[in-house]
């Protein structure tokens, strides 16, 4: 193979790349050659990229450092690891839904819609209790 083309890694068609990834190492090629390629499992490869990312920005979102910008406390890396894994898990098809007890106080759901998409939910219960 020259450094014109890429293989799909799915089908295995060749297809000569745009003049941004002719400098790539091959790997690189292949996978923008199977990112545009129209076979039905790279279209889907790409989906499940795409709905990972999406769904890790969510996570992020909600659950790490950017959460303090809407007022909630980020919660510990590990955890935020661990979210990530069960989306991995969702968007190939592995489960459906996962709760996450994170303390006490602190749920996470992350489940797929009806639409296809991973939905990312962060329940924070404060509980204020007197007693006499």
């Amino acid at each position: 193979m020259n450094e014109n083309t890429g293989t799909c890694r799915f089908c295995g068609q060749n297809r000569i790349v745009d003049e941004k990834y002719k400098k790539l190492p091959g790997e690189k090629r292949d996978e923008a050659v199977t990112n545009a390629c129209t076979c039905p499992e790279a279209r889907r490869a790409v989906r499940v990229k795409e709905q990972i990312e999406k769904a890790r920005n969510c996570i992020n979102q909600l659950c790490g450092e950017e959460a303090a910008s809407i007022g909630i406390s980020p919660i510990k890396t590990e955890a935020i690891e661990q979210m990530y894994a069960v989306v991995d898990s969702i968007a190939n098809g592995n489960l459906r839904s996962a709760t996450l007890q994170i303390c006490s106080r602190c749920k996470v759901v992350i489940g797929l819609t009806s639409k296809g998409t991973i939905k990312v939910k962060r329940t924070d219960s404060k509980t204020h209790q007197l007693e006499e």
